[in-house]
């Protein structure tokens, strides 16, 4: 028995491309469609928001299903190593 979870495997990358994406998709859809819906006067837009704020959750769940604990260390490790980088360019 094999295990999918290995960082070469399609599923772990597939699951850490999701828990990547979620939160700028997530927030960012969601910051836009209130700022469309403020700016038009148009509340309809903010269902559109929720809906993308809802499916933000979703990517996370599966990201986590597919990635697994491994994936979380993975995606936590290469934000770090961001975070470093730019505090040392300053």
């Amino acid at each position: 028995m094999t295990n999918n979870n290995t960082r070469s495997g399609l599923r772990f990358k597939t699951g850490v491309a999701l828990l990547v994406i979620n939160v700028p998709f997530g927030y960012g859809g969601m910051a836009i469609t209130a700022a469309i819906a403020a700016t038009k006067k148009q509340p309809g837009w903010l269902i559109g928001g929720g809906v993308i704020y809802g499916l933000s959750w979703l990517m996370l769940g599966l990201g986590i299903l597919m990635a697994g604990p491994e994936g979380i260390k993975y995606v936590k490790g290469f934000r770090g190593k961001r975070l470093r980088k730019k505090a040392q360019d300053k």
